[in-house]
């Protein structure tokens, strides 16, 4: 949220920043409340979460009993 606040006082013109976010709508919702355009940042782009050894263990079957 801090972000949008910087934005803010940056003293660029409102109508030229653009919020994009994976984060939660709440995040969206602050940025509309400010007069801020904003947009949800598609999945596609998002960084795929990686697996934790013993999550990778487990889809490996090594970590059956």
């Amino acid at each position: 949220m801090r972000f949008i606040l910087l934005a803010l006082k940056s003293g660029y013109d409102i109508q030229n920043i653009v919020v994009i976010s994976s984060d939660n709508n709440l995040l969206l919702i602050k940025s509309k409340r400010e007069g801020l355009v904003y947009r949800k940042m598609p999945e596609t782009y998002l960084i795929k979460e990686e697996l934790s050894e013993e999550e990778k263990e487990i889809k490996a079957g090594i970590g059956a009993i």
